[in-house]
């Protein structure tokens, strides 16, 4: 099948909806779905919290391998291509957790997973950074944090149906249902494009590195602590709920999905935030409400409490909805973009990939309760880090415009 290859041209957010948009949504419900059941499928193995953090950590793990070489590769396969590969691994490698009887078996399939959905994750970044206006690209990349959000809300809610009326396993077959989804999207819909980069300079990723280092110590690390963050959330509500307060899977995915319900409603003001006050006034508030949430949740002793919670990190999350890729957009060089979203990313998976493997480690030492409270801690940091070192990007926010 011929498929139109679009000149280097910027693109407007509607005629994003089908390549970008779509599958976005497809893929978040996929993914959103995992949230109640991975944990409690890796608990069902009769294993500690360090074996169920590995798991959790897997995915993470596994972009983490992949993120820079897809960032290398993504000028040679194209955009297209580089979504194809990318989509399929994960999803098969998912599906395959349906007949896994091994705790390590899981573990391993969630690496090659993570290592797939790292060529997506690249290739949608890049795509971002070379097809959106920096005036509205703030607005533009919240819309993919907000669609993510629509399929957050659908995801826990469909899993936890599912977990109660079936069982946990079936989750692993709707999540590839809804992968397959969004490959026919992006094969008919996706076209191949004319990258920027097609001329871009060749460099080795250590002289990207070398060259770009101040902002990847500055918003780098901001952006491991808010990644470590907001995925503390997804391994813990899950834990805490059925093994400290008792509740059923079906009441975890509710809580997720009401939380995802918030956080989509607030992409909008975030998108107006970063393109009006700056990426720090979106940043920095939802650090600090995310770091709250995380410290009251042991406080909690009933389903009310625990929501509540749940939802303050999900103001704090939504606030911020597409900043990660909005910085990354803003900060790569024109002329290396794949290799320096590569390591963007790399970073951001970093703390991903973390969190789960903080929360084993130390439920395991200390307790489940303690735990979340000190990671509550990471906050701190976070805001000092983007409140006083990060560059803000945003040349001319709303109050200075007049003047230019």
């Amino acid at each position: 099948m011929g498929m139109k290859t679009e000149k280097n041209k910027a693109m407007t957010i509607r005629q994003l909806i089908l390549p970008l948009y779509l599958p976005t949504f497809l893929l978040a419900v996929a993914h959103s779905t995992m949230t109640p059941i991975l944990p409690l499928f890796a608990d069902s193995f009769k294993v500690g919290y360090s074996w169920i953090g590995l798991v959790l950590a897997g995915q993470g793990l596994g972009t983490l391998l992949g993120d820079v070489p897809a960032g290398m590769i993504l000028h040679r396969l194209g955009i297209r291509k580089t979504m194809f590969v990318g989509v399929l691994t994960w999803g098969l490698c998912t599906l395959s957790l349906f007949w896994v009887n091994q705790i390590w078996m899981v573990f391993i399939l969630q690496i090659i997973g993570g290592f797939g959905f790292s060529f997506y994750g690249v290739a949608r970044m890049l795509l971002i950074s070379d097809k959106l206006p920096s005036q509205f690209r703030g607005r533009a990349v919240s819309l993919v944090g907000g669609v993510f959000r629509m399929g957050r809300v659908v995801g826990p809610f469909v899993a936890g149906l599912l977990a109660v009326n079936f069982e946990l396993r079936s989750g692993f077959i709707f999540f590839f249902l809804m992968v397959c989804l969004a490959f026919i999207v992006l094969f008919f819909f996706m076209p191949e494009f004319i990258l920027a980069g097609k001329n871009h300079e060749k460099g080795s990723i250590g002289s990207v590195a070398r060259e770009n280092k101040k902002i990847f110590l500055t918003g780098g690390s901001g952006q491991f602590i808010l990644s470590l963050l907001r995925s503390g959330p997804r391994v813990i509500i899950p834990l805490f709920g059925v093994k400290v307060l008792g509740l059923a899977v079906d009441d975890i995915g509710a809580i997720l999905s009401l939380t995802a319900l918030l956080d989509m409603f607030l992409f909008i003001p975030a998108g107006w935030i970063m393109d009006n006050l700056g990426r720090k006034f979106s940043v920095v508030p939802s650090i600090a409400l995310l770091g709250i949430s995380l410290f009251l949740i042991p406080f909690t002793t009933s389903y009310n409490g625990l929501l509540a919670m749940a939802l303050i990190g999900g103001f704090g999350n939504g606030i911020s909805a597409g900043l990660i890729m909005t910085l990354g957009a803003d900060f790569a060089p024109a002329a290396l973009r794949g290799e320096f979203l590569g390591i963007w990313r790399l970073i951001g998976d970093g703390g991903n990939s973390a969190s789960p493997l903080i929360v084993g480690a130390l439920a395991d030492l200390l307790s489940l309760q303690q735990t979340t409270i000190a990671l509550s801690g990471f906050s701190i940091l976070g805001v000092l880090i983007f409140a006083f070192t990060m560059p803000e990007p945003l040349k001319y926010p709303i109050w200075r415009r007049r003047s230019h």
